[in-house]
């Protein structure tokens, strides 16, 4: 009986999770809004696994050079500035000094944006056609190898993504090499030394996906420094909402910002819009999975 239940109620959710997500979908496609619309069909894309021929090429290209990394047993030295656990509270010297961490490659590989989280970038720089996309951190290049991909599809647009971590930006450039990825530039700095200065170089950005320091204040410091910089229609995506008390709070404060139009919470990333056609804030909760 048990046993029974507890299918019962594993299909009951997953009508409900369905349900709710069709929904908020609905919702999302009756507002005339191109860049939001180019969000709506990449959402749509990834929930039903829709994958063209040519797209097909690259992301099993790319999955592939996952697999191999993940068996690779060589070494490296990181020098890692950002927060090491969500209870993890760090002095000013000690994130400037940053900590020396070694692992295996196949270790490191398993922190890199997981499949769905990377069709979904994927998708949305395919789908929404930036000209200039923009990466905080870039960790061993699956993240940035997956939006390089669609710009490559698209054929226009470049893409920056900063590490830093030395030792793991020059992988990452390996990676995109082995992979033939010609539209992406990868910079080594710390953000809080060389982000104003490379966006002073790249704007106006259109794409940003950040994934770096996942700390309160910091997250919050990077979207105010990138925002001045953004084009009318802007698109930013932000990694683990929910890795911590102080990334909930920056999420929150994110959607609340006034130069935002579209708020998207997919309970692991959330997607921001910035849109001058658009005057009223609206913020949706999706279940990608």
């Amino acid at each position: 009986m048990k046993i029974i239940n507890n299918i019962l109620r594993k299909i009951r959710n997953f009508f409900y999770k369905n349900l709710k997500r069709g929904i908020e979908l609905r919702k999302l496609e009756n507002i005339n809004d191109d860049t939001l619309n180019s969000v709506v069909r990449a959402l749509k894309h990834v929930i039903s696994n829709k994958i063209s021929q040519e797209e097909k090429f690259w992301v099993d290209k790319i999955e592939n050079l996952r697999r191999n990394l993940l068996t690779s047993t060589n070494e490296i030295t990181i020098v890692d500035y950002g927060a090491i656990s969500p209870n993890t509270c760090l002095t000013e010297v000690e994130k400037d000094k940053g900590r020396i961490i070694k692992k295996t490659i196949g270790v490191a590989i398993k922190g890199s944006v997981p499949y769905t989280e990377g069709i979904l970038l994927f998708k949305l720089v395919k789908e929404f056609q930036p000209s200039t996309c923009l990466e905080l951190g870039t960790a061993l290049g699956i993240s940035s190898s997956y939006q390089s991909a669609a710009l490559e599809l698209n054929n226009r647009g470049r893409m920056v993504t900063i590490e830093g971590a030395k030792s793991v930006a020059e992988l990452a450039r390996e990676n995109h090499k082995i992979l033939g990825l010609s539209r992406v530039i990868s910079k080594i700095g710390k953000f809080e030394n060389v982000l104003e200065e490379i966006i002073n170089e790249i704007k106006p950005v259109d794409f940003v996906f950040i994934d770096g320091n996942h700390e309160e204040t910091a997250t919050l410091n990077y979207f105010n420094t990138i925002a001045p910089s953004l084009s009318d229609y802007a698109i930013l995506v932000f990694d683990d909402l929910r890795w911590s008390k102080g990334m909930k709070r920056a999420w929150k404060a994110l959607t609340q910002d006034n130069r935002i139009k579209f708020a998207i919470d997919l309970i692991g990333m959330g997607i921001l819009v910035i849109s001058k056609s658009e005057n009223k804030k609206r913020v949706f909760k999706l279940l990608l999975k």
